[in-house]
């Protein structure tokens, strides 16, 4: 239980840390770019990174190797923010992790990238699908007007 309260007490300390640091970051990520930042994990510290843009980033933390869940903040700005990370709309500012930590990870290496997401491009046999629905919609289109002009044209002759 004690345990328990002074972990969520060095919780508290490193989000008011986070409230109050400086805005410059350690690593900034541009529109379309990636960033990736290594170093040893310590329990409870924040890492920091700066995005020079407002794009869709993928945001991922690794810890000994494996995925680490983790929580994201925004200087100066309470609370956490939600979405899904592997595509989250991020603006200019500077920006923070906290590691959820399952078990305190003294001298594990840690590693987190932020990349832009590319909107997807579709592959050439969609747009040969596309392009043939069209073609296929004209197509009927085109044949229901002529069908149409043909039933005129011989209900006027039957007049």
């Amino acid at each position: 239980m004690a345990a328990t309260m002074l972990a969520r007490t060095a919780v508290a300390a490193s989000l008011a840390a986070l409230m109050t640091a400086s805005p410059a970051a350690a690593a900034v990520v541009v529109p379309g770019g990636s960033i990736t930042v290594t170093g040893e994990a310590r329990p409870y510290e924040a890492l920091e990174f700066g995005v020079a843009g407002a794009d869709v980033y993928r945001v991922t933390l690794t810890i000994g190797g494996m995925a680490n869940p983790f929580a994201l903040y925004r200087l100066n700005e309470p609370g956490v923010l939600t979405g899904d990370y592997a595509a989250i709309p991020l603006t200019s500012g500077s920006y923070y992790l906290l590691p959820q930590f399952a078990v305190e990870p003294s001298g594990f290496a840690y590693s987190f990238t932020v990349a832009s997401v590319a909107a997807p491009v579709p592959e050439p046999a969609a747009w040969l699908l596309l392009i043939l629905g069209f073609g296929a919609c004209g197509a009927a289109l085109r044949r229901a007007r002529s069908d149409a002009a043909r039933r005129l044209v011989q209900a006027g002759a039957q007049r």
